[in-house]
């Protein structure tokens, strides 16, 4: 009785609101802990969110930055992908729907005014792919820069991918970590032409290109780097399926109105899955479609 009244309190708009709450104090923690001085209770917190490796503006420690980092220095990280496979096990994607300070960012620009695009579900299983070739494309990349020392001795040509390939595309890690970073150094020389700023700094150009890119396509389709770019969020959808926590459907109070699907910011065919063991590889757990549902279907089910 004691759940259902602690699920009947977080419904629709209630629900809504407590996760803004648990989004914006994870942003602004993780983000600006730093100047209140509270980043010496978090050295060496690694957790499975979007978060830069290193960067002396956050405090948090991505998984997939670690993992990434650490093998382009010949190390194996244990701990890293450990933590990565254990909330993937107990909480699939909870992280990303819930304290991802990227994911949140990613929210807020889809409350912007426009009309989202409802990708079909072959198209999205098509999309799908990309963030297995980045998987794929990043890890190969971080064990040749990590055995190439072996062979060449000295990786410092390879500049700033040395030490991550993806990390250096990564729009959050680029708008908290490189960027500021590079302000603070001033080591742009923007008194140039833009053709000669570009040959000077073809890397910081293409990260600002792709970071607006990123930005720009999630005013239509939600979610965009969280569904198809994201690591770690790939990472955790293939080994969530696998997972303790996720939701159930109650199949005599469901009417399949859709209004939980058109809700979804992961455009996930709820409908379609296992109704007493709901589990996806693009499922965060935000809970959007619980606080969508009239007819109060859909609950979080541990199993």
């Amino acid at each position: 009785m004691k759940l259902d009244k602690i699920r009947n309190l977080f419904q629709g708009r209630n629900l809504r609101i407590f996760r803004f709450i648990i989004q914006l104090s994870s942003f602004l923690l993780f983000n600006f802990g730093f100047y209140i001085y509270i980043q010496y209770l978090f050295v060496g917190i690694i957790l499975p969110i979007n978060s830069g490796f290193g960067s002396q503006f956050t405090i948090i420690q991505g998984a997939w930055n670690v993992i990434e980092r650490s093998l382009s220095l010949a190390i194996i990280p244990f701990l890293a992908i450990g933590i990565l496979i254990l909330f993937s096990i107990l909480f699939g994607r909870l992280t990303c729907g819930w304290i991802c300070p990227f994911g949140f960012i990613q929210d807020m620009i889809s409350k912007l005014p426009t009309k989202k695009t409802k990708l079909k579900q072959e198209t999205e299983g098509t999309f799908a792919w990309l963030v297995l070739i980045i998987i794929g494309i990043s890890l190969i990349a971080a064990l040749f820069v990590g055995y190439l020392p072996i062979i060449r001795g000295d990786v410092a040509y390879l500049g700033p991918f040395t030490y991550g390939l993806w990390s250096q595309l990564d729009p959050y890690n680029f708008l908290f970590s490189i960027l500021p970073q590079t302000l603070r150094e001033n080591t742009l020389n923007l008194s140039v032409g833009f053709f000669e700023f570009f040959v000077q700094n073809p890397i910081f150009v293409v990260q600002v290109i792709f970071t607006c890119l990123v930005f720009a396509l999630q005013y239509w389709l939600t979610r965009i780097y969280c569904r198809f770019l994201c690591p770690t969020g790939g990472c955790m959808g293939y080994l969530s399926n696998y997972g303790f926590l996720g939701l159930k459907r109650d199949p005599v109070t469901c009417n399949k109105c859709r209004k939980c699907e058109d809700a979804c910011p992961m455009n996930v065919p709820i409908l379609k899955l296992e109704i007493k063991r709901m589990r996806h590889r693009s499922c965060i757990l935000c809970l959007e479609c619980v606080a969508s549902c009239p007819e109060k279907s859909l609950k979080i089910a541990f199993s």
